[in-house]
């Protein structure tokens, strides 16, 4: 009975360092509470902005009669309660930056020149093989498009933050 006993011992221990071994080497970890709340949190973001794509574009616009891309990147924030500055250079100050290659849903996406901020999305995928945002096209309205391939956004891309 002895012997069964230490058996099992040696068998759970094994068990046990293989399973750690598992979750270490395949980078499986468990979820914070607080990981799991910014999850939730940037998923309500973009099923926020997402409500308002066709929305038509309106020099200073804050508001579902017409949005510019602060007022609209702040209206769809506040409806999450969190603030955000009233246009998108003071937008681009807050949270902390991140690497465009870092950027996660939820992140805000600054373009313009090193010397001015003049328009900011909410970046709603990123992967090795795209980067989608949605945002107030001057042209368009509110929409949600790739620009992994633009040549247009990409020389402007001026930085990344993250307010979450």
């Amino acid at each position: 009975m002895s012997y069964k006993v230490s058996f099992y011992k040696q068998n759970g221990y094994f068990f046990f360092v293989l399973l750690l071994s598992f979750i270490v080497s395949s980078g499986f970890m468990m979820e914070s509470d607080t990981e799991r709340s910014d999850r939730q949190k940037r998923k309500r973001i973009i099923k926020t902005a997402q409500k308002y794509i066709g929305t038509k574009y309106r020099t200073g616009g804050k508001t579902p009669r017409g949005f510019d891309c602060s007022g609209f990147s702040s209206y769809v924030f506040s409806k999450n309660n969190i603030k955000l500055g009233a246009n998108s250079s003071s937008q681009s100050l807050q949270g902390h930056p991140v690497k465009i290659k870092d950027l996660q849903p939820g992140d805000l996406i600054f373009f313009g020149s090193k010397k001015r901020i003049n328009h900011v999305g909410i970046v709603t995928k990123q992967s090795r093989k795209e980067l989608r945002m949605i945002h107030a096209s001057s042209s368009r309205g509110i929409i949600e498009e790739d620009i992994t391939n633009s040549s247009y956004w990409q020389k402007r891309i001026v930085g990344g933050r993250r307010v979450i």
